[in-house]
């Protein structure tokens, strides 16, 4: 039983990184990958750990890997964008970038999708979200 678990994660691991070879993203140079970050605000810490981040041109793109599939509704995109929004506060302040220089997204490799928000809410508008949610 677990040799068969472990042939099947290996060649699901196998099938997503072929997908990925065949990505945009392996001929984007990376800045940083697996990068944690602790941004406190008020009396919360939020641990973002950004999957990569790529400087293109004089901007920043910070992508999210997800392995699942892409959201089914916009609700549930909604809530996924705030984590995007939260990545791009915390890279922004991190690295002295203005948040209008980065560029968030989420890659879904199993499905070889991008998911890139129209809008993302910016700092002030992410943190007043947050405090109704922690209210």
């Amino acid at each position: 039983m677990v040799a068969e678990i472990d042939q099947t994660s290996s060649t699901a691991v196998s099938e997503l990184a072929e997908i990925f070879k065949n990505s945009r993203f392996t001929n984007l140079k990376d800045s940083e990958i697996e990068l944690e970050i602790n941004l406190t605000q008020g009396v919360n810490t939020f641990v973002c750990k950004l999957d990569a981040v790529f400087k293109v041109g004089a901007r920043y793109e910070i992508v999210d890997w997800k392995t699942g599939s892409p959201p089914e509704s916009k609700e549930q995109e909604q809530e996924m964008i705030l984590q995007l929004a939260l990545y791009r506060f915390a890279y922004s302040k991190l690295r002295n970038v203005p948040v209008d220089q980065i560029d968030v997204c989420f890659y879904f490799v199993g499905d070889n999708t991008e998911l890139r928000p129209e809008v993302v809410p910016g700092p002030e508008e992410l943190m007043k979200l947050w405090e109704k949610l922690f209210a």
